[in-house]
């Protein structure tokens, strides 16, 4: 049994996944077996999954931040209207 390199194993996985490409047409293309090319998409499939799903968040996580971006916003409207009056002072001494 020969050893496949990780290059060729990535390549023929991309082949099946984004060209659509049969393992059994690969599997005889490069001298390997299909099932094995199977095996390598399945496992990609698997690790682009637990990646997906470690970008995912909690509820709880996500209402703490939904009310800090709340407060972030407050911060910031409070903010603007005292520029907004401090704008006006300046505006009436000029005139």
């Amino acid at each position: 049994m020969t050893r496949t390199s990780r290059e060729m194993r990535d390549y023929l996985v991309k082949l099946v996944i984004e060209d659509g490409r049969k393992a059994t047409e690969l599997g005889y293309e490069h001298g390997i077996k299909p099932q094995r090319i199977r095996a390598w998409v399945r496992a990609y499939n698997k690790k682009q999954e637990l990646s997906n799903n470690e970008q995912l968040i909690s509820s709880t996580e996500l209402k703490r931040r939904i009310a800090e971006l709340e407060k972030n916003e407050k911060e910031l409207k409070e903010e603007n209207e005292i520029l907004k009056k401090a704008m006006h002072v300046f505006a009436k001494g000029h005139t």
